[in-house]
């Protein structure tokens, strides 16, 4: 902004009032002296035409009339002067620049009040760069020689002080005596500068972010003529905006519509564009006028992705409105957005009732799950990892299970919702409960398994340890001579005895305590919360009464005994399985007492049982170390009265308790399978000796061996092979080697046995059934096997001095081995009365303590050199610890002997019982 006048105007105008005044102040000095003068100069110049004197008044009137006006005139002249040059001051003191005027030597001779309080104080006199910048030396400012020369200069600059932008007009000033002077006004316009820079940078921006813009962008005037488009617009019509520009567009909608144009391109191709119109003012030329700005959006990529999702969403309904599984999407505010159809045929409702009432499904959950539905629900940590099952009801009253499993629903990266997905998994669930009640329960009886006891019996004993006055029993039941039953009358008929027993003890025991089969027919049940311990023994002997009682099956009536082990709590162990094995010992103790029995687990019998298992140890390192030998007992051929051929019988010399008969250690050998690698022991060592004795003495080629084979031994698959090989290794001929086998081991599996049985007989190998009479068996049975023997039972055989009745026993079975073409052999055969009585009835060989005992190898050897079997009525010297047990093989029944005092005449290991096979 300028100053109406430039200071430097004021001088000559003071000049020009001063000549005014002097002008006026001696015009009317100047007019008096004239009249005065005038009549004298004519006089002188004797000139009579000369005026009157009041004609000289007159004119000197007019002259000082007219100098008067004169001075008015001068003086208002002065009062607008002065007037405008207090205007003209104002303006330049209110001036918001700096206005000075400086001469050639840089000082300032007028300066203006802001100027002044720039300085902070006078700035006339002093230097302009050190008044307006603080510097010693001139600045770029000074533009001394261009000003002075008369020319006028206008520029920008930013101060050396502090950075700010000024406007700067310098301009020369002619001073009274002719010197030109610089005067120079100075305006800060750092903010105009600075809002002027923010206008063209958002100008630029806003250009950027038009031409930038995705969208084509371009303003029609009201003709419909293109004013303006953007980069994109080129790109989006395929023409530069030079092309375009100032032809005809069109406006094909009205005002403020949107909707979708097919816009063709140069090149041929159509876009799909989505086109929105807004009214503006478009100026032009320095007129403005209205014009519309239309916008243009590519949507072809758009819709043809809408028109797959479209396509992806019918598909994915018509998935999910046929899916199994029951759909939902729930929205964030918990709003049903969609409700698979499948939700009425789980539930029965329809979907409409759950879109209408979202907390709906609560509602038929069972309330003892909805807090983990409600928890599970509200924790998104869970989701997408984990699920839940849960019961509900459905619309007709009957309870399912379902397997609910949720995911978040997400789209152009926010959230939209929740999709839960429930399976009905009512199937599984009862699948899963009937497993595990199979995996806890015995299948036939539906009595507790070994597991669930194993667990109830671990609850019994945390509640010992924290009562002192709890009392509990552990019970093992095992059925007695149930597989003599279950063998001959059928494993369904053993299943039904089994069932029966089963609900019989139930009945006998109280609802709290618990019942298992342990296996076979082995039962457990465990008594809790007892009064006292007597009260264990009371309910025993209820279930062994109820259990004795008979039992009627299939038109068979049947009684059964169970033999009884109890063990007796509180205990120090913490371990259910030390409880269970307790009351097992104690039952197989009642076993060798004679079966029938009730037995209560001490300490003892715990010492007895370590006994058998250092027993079983020991047993395991005495055969690979050979600590067992054969004795052989003489078998006599009662026409010939001669040894026809040996027994083989172990013994065992056991290092710390010396000569062990075999009632110490079958038994043994046959729970734990060691009875599979003695009997190929015995095997391969008889077979040795006799082929030895055949080399050295020519008696013994006509004798046979036999050899017992035990039930689990027979059983081998590879037995055959076994026996083959040991033949051709022994060089023992196969014709001089006679196997006996019990009935029960033959009646196991009689196809398997015939197959294998006739195997051996291609061998040469004769073939015995061993304690007939103790076992199933029955002549029909006997006709489908390739037998060349059969061994009567020694019980038969001594129970012949009873009386007629038993010897006719034995003459039947004489008599039907001989129909079924068979050579009879008989067993125990201790007094010459029954050597009498057989010979009678024709048996063909016999064995016994009448003729001898079994004896070593060397003893053996002597019988065969002196050809005759020892004296009737003299049996030879038995060995120490031998005589009072059973001489017996590697199979159950291999020989008996007479014990000294021994009632019956026959001694037998613990346990053995009326008719039991004896080993």
């Amino acid at each position: 902004m300028r100053p109406a006048a430039r200071p430097g105007a004021l001088a000559p105008g003071r000049h020009r009032t001063a000549a005014r005044v002097w002008a006026l102040a001696l015009a009317p000095a100047l007019g008096g002296l004239l009249l005065a003068a005038a009549p004298a100069r004519a006089e002188a110049a004797g000139d009579a035409s000369f005026a009157p004197p009041w004609v000289l008044l007159a004119l000197y009137a007019f002259l000082l009339a007219a100098m008067v006006g004169l001075v008015v005139l001068l003086r208002r002249a002065r009062a607008q002067e002065q007037e405008q040059t207090r205007l003209l001051q104002g303006v330049v003191q209110a001036f918001d620049g700096y206005i000075y005027v400086c001469g050639p030597d840089r000082r300032i001779r007028f300066a203006n009040r802001a100027l002044h309080l720039l300085a902070g104080g006078d700035a006339t006199g002093r230097l302009c760069h050190e008044v307006l910048h603080g510097l010693d030396a001139p600045c770029e400012w000074c533009c001394m020689d261009r000003v002075l020369k008369g020319e006028t200069v206008h520029w920008e600059a930013r101060s050396p002080a502090d950075g700010r932008r000024y406007r700067i007009t310098s301009s020369p000033v002619v001073g009274e005596d002719g010197a030109v002077a610089k005067q120079a006004m100075i305006q800060d316009v750092t903010v105009e500068r600075r809002d002027l820079d923010e206008l063209r940078a958002r100008r630029k921006q806003l250009r950027t972010i038009i031409d930038e813009n995705a969208d084509a962008l371009f303003v029609v005037d009201a003709a419909g003529t293109l004013r303006f488009m953007n980069r994109a617009a080129e790109g989006f019509f395929g023409k530069s905006a030079e092309e375009m520009v100032g032809g005809f567009f069109g406006l094909p909608m009205a005002e403020g519509d949107c909707g979708e144009i097919d816009v063709p391109r140069a090149d041929g191709s159509v876009l799909v564009a989505e086109m929105c119109r807004t009214p503006m003012v478009w100026e032009q030329e320095g007129t403005e006028a209205v014009a519309t700005l239309v916008s243009l959006r590519n949507v072809t990529e758009r819709k043809r992705i809408e028109e797959k999702l479209r396509e992806s969403e019918e598909r994915y309904r018509t998935v999910a409105d046929y899916t199994h599984d029951w759909e939902v999407w729930l929205a964030v505010d918990g709003s049903v957005r969609y409700m698979s159809p499948s939700c009425e045929r789980i539930s029965g409702y329809p979907a409409e009732r759950f879109i209408r009432d979202p907390a709906f499904i609560e509602q038929i959950i069972h309330r003892d799950d909805v807090a983990l539905y409600r928890q599970y629900m509200t924790t998104p940590t869970r989701w997408g990892k984990d699920s839940i099952d849960f019961r509900f009801f459905r619309k007709d009253g009957r309870m399912g299970w379902l397997s609910l499993v949720t995911r978040r629903v997400e789209g152009d990266g926010r959230e939209l919702g929740l999709r839960a997905s429930m399976r009905d998994v009512t199937d599984r669930k009862l699948m899963e409960t009937e497993l595990r009640h199979q995996a806890l329960h015995d299948p036939l009886t539906g009595l507790a398994n070994r597991t669930l006891l194993r667990d109830r019996v671990r609850l019994a004993l945390e509640r010992s340890g924290r009562r002192d006055d709890y009392h509990y029993a552990l019970v093992f039941m095992d059925l007695d001579r149930f597989k003599v039953i279950n063998d001959s009358l059928g494993h369904a008929f053993g299943d039904k005895l089994l069932l029966e027993i089963c609900n019989r003890l139930i009945h006998c025991v109280r609802g709290l305590d618990t019942v298992s089969r342990h296996g076979g027919d082995e039962f457990v049940f465990l008594l809790e919360e007892l009064e006292s311990p007597r009260e264990a023994i009371r309910i025993v002997k209820r279930v062994r009464e109820a259990i004795m009682r008979t039992i009627s099956i299939d038109g068979h009536e049947v009684k059964a005994t169970a033999s009884f082990g109890i063990f007796l709590g509180p205990t120090t162990s913490d371990r259910p399985e030390d409880v269970i094995q307790n009351a097992n010992i104690a039952m197989h103790y009642a076993k060798e007492l004679g079966r029938d029995r009730i037995k209560v687990f001490t300490s003892k019998l715990l010492d007895r049982a370590v006994q058998m298992l250092t027993l079983e140890h020991d047993m395991r390192r005495g055969i690979p170390a050979g600590e067992f030998e054969l004795y052989y007992q003489p078998i006599v051929s009662l026409t010939e009265q001669r040894i026809m051929g040996f027994e083989a019988l172990v013994r065992w010399n056991h290092p710390e308790r010396g000569l062990l008969g075999p009632g110490e250690f079958i038994p043994l050998a046959e729970d734990t399978g060691l009875i599979v690698d003695l009997g190929q022991w015995v095997l391969h060592e008889g077979c040795r000796t006799m082929a030895q004795w055949r080399a050295e003495t020519p008696r013994a080629a006509e004798l046979i061996l036999s050899v017992n084979i035990s039930g689990k031994q027979f059983s081998q698959v590879s037995l055959v092979d076994q026996i083959r090989a040991i033949l051709s290794e022994t060089g023992f001929p196969p014709d001089r080697l006679k196997l006996e086998i019990t009935e029960t081991a033959i009646m196991d599996n009689a196809d398997f046995a015939i197959d294998k049985l006739n195997r051996l007989k291609l061998m040469g190998i004769s073939i015995s059934i061993d304690d007939f009479g103790t076992g199933y068996s029955s002549m029909s049975h006997l006709q489908r096997f390739p037998l060349d023997h059969l061994k009567i039972d020694l019980s038969f055989v001594q129970q012949m001095d009873a009386g007629p009745e038993s010897q006719e026993i034995v003459r039947a079975i004489v008599n039907l081995a001989h129909n079924l073409k068979l050579k009879v052999i008989a067993e125990g055969v201790e007094t010459d009365a029954h050597r009498r009585a057989l010979s009678s009835m024709a048996c063909e060989y016999a064995q016994g303590f009448f003729f001898s005992r079994p004896v070593p190898r060397l003893k053996a050897h002597d019988l065969i050199l002196a050809d005759l079997p020892p004296a009737p009525g003299v049996a030879a010297t038995a060995e120490p610890g031998v005589g009072s047990c059973i001489e017996s093989g590697v199979g159950p029944g291999a020989e008996s002997g007479v014990g000294p005092g021994a009632e019956s005449g026959v001694e037998s290991w613990p346990g053995a019982g009326p008719g039991d096979p004896q080993a």
